[in-house]
């Protein structure tokens, strides 16, 4: 894809069980972007599973990272 990063660097430290999943951070770099992540996931009493994530973008452009159809609108 014209335009697409050379080179992406992805670091990550999780953990997981059967009630849990905990994303102690995330970092994804290519040229000047930046992207970080920490979420945790848990089981909730009832079965259904609750979310809280932080995260931060600098100079990303997902258009870049997402490939999708020429001229899509999410790309302008």
């Amino acid at each position: 894809m014209a335009g697409a990063p050379d080179e992406v660097a992805l670091v990550f430290e999780a953990q997981a069980s059967g009630q849990s999943i905990d994303l102690a951070s995330l970092r994804a770099s290519s040229g000047g972007a930046r992207a970080q992540l920490r979420a945790h996931a848990d089981r909730k009493a009832d079965g259904r599973w609750g979310l809280k994530s932080q995260g931060t973008l600098d100079a990303f452009d997902p258009a870049l990272w997402l490939p999708s159809r020429e001229g899509a609108a999410w790309q302008r």
